[in-house]
């Protein structure tokens, strides 16, 4: 969590995610135990109109909302934010925080005071003195800018999460077999993808690639013809999700890579998990967060699209509302 207002916890969180082409919100009641989701909407965004992008996605939520003690949390992606797996040394009983802004320098690419920090220790190694520590990154500004929109909802903002994060909440909610081993979760947007590398369920890598949907375009029966330039088209993300799969084999991080799950907006374009697959030479699935979450039997009448790829498209917006502050 990249930006905290408090930890109280709220009896439902609304999870914005402002994507690069459509607004998804999803909101999710805690109080019984198990989450629930109440509600969610999506909306197209064009020409930058965010706010009223925020405001169609809520139509369906806001009645819902305001009976509960709801809280906003949404997310910040992109070149602007590092998340990295860092080994220091053992802080002992020092605050994390005093020592994390002269390790952090070497490995953020943004001057210091541009940046907000946060920092997770994973793992202590008594034997080397060490700790391995995952560290969050983004450019204040970014931060802002997403504070603000947020602000838009009329509801108090309890967080500015790192996308990764949220995406890693919803795989391993849904998929809990997902902590175990390496996987990785590409969120293929309308014209970014963000690649993100788990270990054991925590992110060690974060990339973003400017290739989406935008750039995809193909129909079904161009998808599944013996010429189609899928393949050509998604070269860049290829790529990308192959410098992943080389970064995990030059960590040694146990097997290498054993399982892609694709997710977002482009997920279910026709052709594209065969051609990842096949590309990357590592099992390739759709992703959908759905699957161990309970619901309303309305809770996705505000969702325009139907099948697998209803399920893709809420993975980040769900992945932020499973944020309970326990």
């Amino acid at each position: 969590m990249i930006w905290m207002a408090g930890k109280r916890r709220p009896r439902a969180t609304l999870g914005l995610d402002i994507g690069t082409g459509s607004v998804k919100a999803s909101l999710i009641e805690h109080s019984s135990g198990r989450p629930c989701l109440l509600a969610a909407g999506e909306a197209a965004c064009e020409n930058g109109r965010w706010q009223d992008g925020i405001a169609r996605a809520l139509e369906g939520l806001v009645e819902h909302a305001r009976r509960m003690d709801t809280l906003v949390v949404a997310a910040v992606r992109g070149r602007d934010v590092v998340v990295k797996r860092i080994e220091i040394e053992d802080a002992g009983d020092r605050d994390l925080k005093d020592v994390l802004p002269w390790e952090a320098e070497q490995h953020i690419p943004f001057e210091m005071d541009d940046v907000v920090i946060d920092a997770q220790v994973l793992e202590r190694d008594v034997k080397t003195g060490t700790m391995d520590v995952l560290i969050v990154a983004a450019r204040r500004r970014v931060i802002q800018y997403r504070l603000e929109l947020a602000q838009t909802t009329g509801f108090p903002v309890a967080a500015i999460d790192v996308e990764a994060l949220a995406l890693r909440n919803a795989l391993v909610y849904s998929r809990p077999g997902a902590v175990r081993g390496i996987s990785a979760l590409i969120d293929v947007g309308r014209s970014e993808s963000e690649i993100v590398v788990l270990a054991s369920g925590v992110p060690v890598l974060a990339r973003c690639v400017a290739v989406g949907t935008d750039d995809i375009r193909i129909g079904p029966d161009e998808a599944e013809a013996p010429g189609s330039d899928l393949k050509g088209r998604i070269a860049r993300l290829l790529e990308a999700a192959g410098r992943a799969v080389r970064f995990v084999r030059e960590e040694d991080l146990a097997d290498g890579i054993g399982a892609v799950f694709l997710c977002g907006g482009g997920a279910a374009a026709p052709g594209l998990v065969r051609a990842m697959g096949e590309g990357l030479g590592i099992q390739t699935q759709v992703a959908t967060p759905l699957a161990n979450l309970d619901m309303k039997g309305d809770a996705l009448d505000g969702i325009r699209t139907t099948g697998p790829e209803m399920g893709a498209r809420l993975m980040a917006t769900i992945g932020l509302g499973l944020r309970s502050f326990r």
